[in-house]
């Protein structure tokens, strides 16, 4: 075993660390295939040059998986350990990489490393191996956006000639998305989606001009699932004391196991009185014309999200709250989606949006630092917008806003955003 391992160090390959793989390309994945941890399904870091038209059916290295290039016009080629998109391409997806279909499981993750010049680049996990990727992230221009069920949503900003890291995670059903790099200085949670099956890894463009560089694409064995901060599917709120979080607002809380967690937050601080029933919680009275409750979920950069079915007035959520005179909320009304501000007892309006009122849709808050980004049943609303105050800078009890009491909601779960290194984790795959 010794002289095997200074045969393998003789040759630049080091134990343990990934990518390691023992031959080359396709064939079932397994840990037999490498010598050690971390173990891949997928694993391609382009080491073989490889001219426009001689990619198409080559094997992964160092693998496993095989290579299914799409490239009427001969501009995606291997290169220096990149893979190389040349503008001149003929349609979306032509050119494009796939890969076979990796088995759907909660946790299962795709790696990737991409940057662009111009055009678009897209890497994520696709339904047909064709055309734009399904459930993908995506770069063009100054945007980062994430295509969920075929669906674009920005989420943030990106740069031409910035390397990004991109992380596509499945869940039972939907997906998570992360990037690091540029801005992103530590993997960060930009979408969180509950539906959706896509299986099959790519990278692609929908530009004919786009010029883009793919690193590495990788799935590992290991999987692997944020846990939020605070998780509600309000199976009780008792109203005569103090009331924990139930876990139960996200997918995989309700499953148990990976993903888990945001439970036993407690106790829930209640301005007005608020009840649980058949799942879902509202406020049988009002304080001042208004209700909250909130509870401390340990960060101010967060991803909030509550589904909310109106009666009348606004409901929706409760950010940074300090005391009854300072805090953020975000509400539809019926008609607009509201961010405001309470600043020493004064409120502001930041952003009156008109978004069509969907009963039990989901609301949704990306606040990272000053900005704040508010999307309504799956779509951005407006754009994003800037809160400076100092007194709601830091602020990490987060929660439920209402003017009605026949306003409920369901499914309260928030994340922490990612600029504290909570998804260091990733730096493993």
């Amino acid at each position: 075993m010794a002289r095997r391992a200074r045969r393998l160090a003789r040759r630049g390959k080091l134990l343990g660390l990934a990518p390691l793989g023992q031959g080359q390309g396709g064939g079932v994945a397994g840990p037999d295939r490498f010598i050690g941890p971390p173990y891949y399904l997928l694993n391609d870091t382009f080491t073989t040059n490889r001219a426009a038209g001689a990619v198409n059916g080559t094997d992964a290295e160092p693998g496993p998986g095989r290579r299914l290039v799409v490239d009427t016009n001969g501009k995606l080629s291997l290169s220096g350990g990149n893979l190389l998109l040349a503008t001149g391409g003929l349609a979306a997806g032509d050119p494009g990489l796939w890969y076979s279909g990796i088995s759907r499981a909660p946790g299962r993750v795709m790696v990737a490393s991409a940057s662009y010049t111009t055009g678009v680049i897209e890497v994520g996990f696709d339904a047909n191996q064709a055309g734009s990727l399904f459930d993908g992230a995506r770069m063009t221009g100054t945007t980062l956006a994430v295509r969920a069920q075929g669906t674009q949503i920005t989420v943030g900003a990106a740069a031409a000639s910035t390397t990004y890291q991109f992380a596509v995670i499945q869940r039972a059903a939907g997906f998570f998305w992360f990037v690091k790099g540029g801005a992103f200085t530590n993997w960060t949670l930009v979408w969180l989606s509950s539906a959706g099956n896509s299986s099959f890894p790519g990278f692609t463009t929908t530009s004919t001009a786009s010029v883009g560089t793919l690193s590495y694409l990788r799935v590992p064995a290991t999987p692997w699932l944020p846990a939020p901060l605070l998780s509600d599917g309000f199976s009780t709120f008792a109203t005569s004391a103090p009331t924990a979080t139930d876990g139960l607002g996200h997918a995989e809380g309700i499953a148990g196991g990976l993903g888990a967690g945001g439970g036993g937050v407690w106790p829930y601080t209640q301005v007005g009185t608020w009840q649980a029933s058949g799942g879902w919680a509202n406020a049988s009275a009002l304080s001042s014309g208004s209700a909250i409750a909130y509870a401390n979920a340990g960060k101010a950069d967060i991803i909030a999200s509550v589904k909310l079915t109106r009666s009348g007035g606004d409901g929706g959520l409760l950010l940074r709250f300090v005391d009854g005179n300072n805090f953020i909320s975000c509400r539809h009304d019926g008609t607009n989606v509201l961010l405001i501000k309470k600043v020493a007892g004064v409120n502001t309006t930041v952003q009156s949006t008109a978004a069509i009122y969907v009963a039990g849709a989901e609301l949704r808050v990306i606040a990272t630092g000053s900005a704040f980004r508010v999307y309504y049943n799956n779509a951005l609303v407006g754009s994003e917008q800037t809160i400076s105050d100092a007194a709601l800078q830091s602020p990490t009890n987060h929660g439920l806003y209402t003017t009605n009491t026949g306003n409920t909601f369901d499914d309260l779960v928030i994340y922490a955003r990612g600029a504290g290194g909570e998804y260091a984790a990733l730096d493993a795959f």
